[in-house]
């Protein structure tokens, strides 16, 4: 890389910003703040009023930023930019007026972030994506079993062949099973949080009897 490593100037806010938060989420607004004096974070924990709605104007900037950055052919910007997505998200939870537009927006780059290149990447979108079912519940429901669950078995009845052959417990250590295992994971979690039925249950029940589970 060169010394600007060449980012854009949206791409450096994004880092710059992940930098001094330390990757935590930033978030909530407007008429959706709770009037109470403190306030209560994604995570659960407690803060004063003026803070968690600075934090939270300033996670909606981030956020809104990264529906475009998330694509950025830097593979350490892209990781950043997923860890963001994923804790700010989980911040906002709570308020669903910023929360599902903002879901919406970035939803096209982060699919395509599925079929990345680098398996770390694509391991780290199965955990957003997961994130964000998580906290949006049934508004994920058609993305997902349009967009995601295709995919994941698809992958999975593919690896699953390829695996089959591999002997040694080299394998063991490698990306390519760091990323059959996140699938399975998250195609797990899918299931429970966009309640999966019907014929895309049936075959994610064969699918995962290739790998005896």
């Amino acid at each position: 890389m060169t010394s600007s490593q060449g980012l854009s100037k949206g791409e450096w806010v994004v880092v710059v910003v992940v930098v001094v938060w330390g990757g935590d989420g930033v978030a909530l607004g407007d008429s959706s703040i709770r009037k109470d004096r403190n306030c209560t974070t994604g995570s659960g924990s407690w803060e004063p009023r003026n803070a968690y709605v600075k934090r939270y104007f300033l996670e909606l900037k981030v956020l809104d930023k990264c529906v475009h950055i998330v694509s950025s052919r830097s593979l350490v910007v892209c990781l950043l930019v997923l860890d963001t997505i994923d804790e700010s998200v989980r911040f906002i939870r709570h308020h669903e007026n910023h929360l599902l537009p903002l879901i919406h927006k970035l939803w096209p780059p982060l699919v395509r972030r599925l079929k990345h290149q680098e398996e770390v990447v694509v391991v780290k979108a199965i955990e957003v994506v997961c994130g964000m079912a998580e906290c949006s519940g049934d508004f994920m429901r058609r993305r997902v079993e349009k967009d995601v669950l295709p995919w994941l078995l698809q992958y999975l009845e593919r690896q699953a062949a390829v695996s089959a052959k591999v002997s040694g417990p080299a394998y063991l250590h490698t990306k390519a099973l760091k990323l059959q295992l996140a699938a399975l994971h998250g195609l797990r979690r899918l299931c429970s949080q966009v309640e999966v039925g019907g014929t895309e249950l049936d075959r994610v029940c064969n699918t995962c009897t290739l790998y005896h589970l």
